[in-house]
């Protein structure tokens, strides 16, 4: 922890400190990479509490796109990725990301900056755009893990990013999920659940959704035809009409 203190004192004396800074960091945590397994999530959340969120991970992001050591930046987007999307410090951000998600993107707008950044982690990228609501995208990635080798990092972030697919943070996720109007999004589940044919939460939550289309259908079946309601309104007048005869 020491060590981490004295970066904020070797700052350089240039305009972009924050960008000094998140160098030093990333540099001492590819050093020492028990920082980052251990409390890397925390020390993202302190960094955020005390500088812009939206300026650190534009500054991650651009740190990634030179970082040679692709297992190592795969490691550190991990970490970034669970401190964007579950810490009370980056609240404020994720509201504005969100915002920019769901608004007409570009290749140089942020969502899609920090989504190309990602992608150096093919799981977390994966979680980044179900939270962001791209399922087209969300569906291709799955699909992509389908025809990489299985390792047990894989197979370990896949599961933790179940866990939190049945938490707070994807609760409008789940919600859109019982919108048979969604299509990609329930491609995106179902090739989610090829990856993990055994975790039992993703497959209730995928029975849950079969049921409701099961009903849609059933309820459609019910509804009248036009040409069915107008033959049963004339059998009703007639009938009327007779009566009153």
């Amino acid at each position: 922890m020491a060590q981490l203190a004295s970066v904020g004192e070797k700052l350089g004396k240039g305009d972009d400190l924050v960008g000094d800074m998140c160098q030093k960091l990333f540099d001492l945590m590819k050093r020492q990479q028990n920082l980052l397994t251990s409390i890397g999530e925390l020390i993202i959340r302190l960094v955020c509490k005390r500088v812009d969120a939206k300026r650190f991970f534009a500054t991650a992001a651009k740190t990634l796109e030179t970082m040679e050591d692709k297992a190592f930046a795969r490691h550190l987007v991990q970490v970034l990725n669970r401190g964007l999307l579950t810490g009370p410090e980056t609240k404020k951000f994720r509201a504005q990301l969100r915002s920019e998600a769901r608004g007409q993107v570009s290749s140089t707008s942020f969502p899609m900056v920090l989504m190309q950044s990602w992608l150096c982690c093919p799981v977390s990228s994966l979680v980044l755009s179900f939270w962001m609501n791209w399922y087209e995208l969300a569906a291709e990635l799955a699909t992509r893990l389908a025809t990489m080798p299985r390792t047990e990092e894989i197979e370990e972030q896949l599961k933790q990013f179940v866990e939190l697919l049945e938490s707070p943070v994807f609760s409008d996720v789940r919600l859109q999920l019982l919108d048979r109007r969604r299509p990609a999004l329930l491609r995106a589940v179902l090739r989610l659940a090829a990856l993990l044919p055994q975790e039992k939460a993703l497959q209730s939550r995928l029975q849950v959704v079969e049921t409701g289309l099961l009903l849609d259908r059933v309820m459609a079946s019910r509804k009248p035809m036009p040409g069915r309601r107008r033959s049963a309104e004339a059998r009703q007048g007639i009938t009327r009409r007779g009566l009153k005869q």
